[in-house]
């Protein structure tokens, strides 16, 4: 199980203690939120354009003059080639993403560990317990999403 992109996000300093503390080199963490933060970058460009592209032609259907018309779509030809080239480049920063973030531990699957419902919690929310790498962890879900994988304490 990978973790959540948000724990980068919001405290990268609590993933850079865990990997310290697993002896590995927190370098890793820095490198994932460059590459989440140029993703969401492509994603903000990519949709800019497409929305650009989408209010052209409707502009272009409504246009009366065969010349506007002409150099309004081979400028939309230009734009469908950027927006091409920048959806490539999308697909491959998600890909390093995935790559990188799928080399950092996150703890085991609920399908191999037990779980334990919390009594002083919401029902829906449940504490994970297991072992991994040999160390007794905990990994608290609210819902189905994970929030911070912690040594066992007790």
């Amino acid at each position: 199980m990978m973790l959540d992109i948000k724990l980068f996000r919001e405290t990268p300093e609590l993933v850079r203690e865990g990997l310290a503390r697993r002896q590995m080199d927190a370098a890793v963490v820095d490198e994932v939120v460059a590459l989440d933060e140029r993703r969401r970058r492509l994603i903000l460009d990519v949709e800019a354009k497409k929305a650009e592209r989408n209010a052209v032609s409707k502009e272009i259907g409504r246009m009366k003059s065969k010349e506007e018309r002409e150099a309004k779509i081979s400028a939309m030809r230009l734009l469908g080639d950027e927006i091409s080239a920048l959806d490539e480049s999308l697909k491959q920063t998600e890909s390093n993403l995935y790559d990188v973030m799928a080399g950092i531990p996150g703890g085991k699957t609920k399908n191999d560990i037990g779980l334990v419902r919390l009594k002083s919690r919401l029902p829906e929310d449940l504490l994970v317990r297991g072992e991994y790498a040999g160390v007794e962890v905990e990994q608290l879900f609210v819902g189905i999403h994970p929030l911070l994988l912690l040594p066992q304490v007790g």
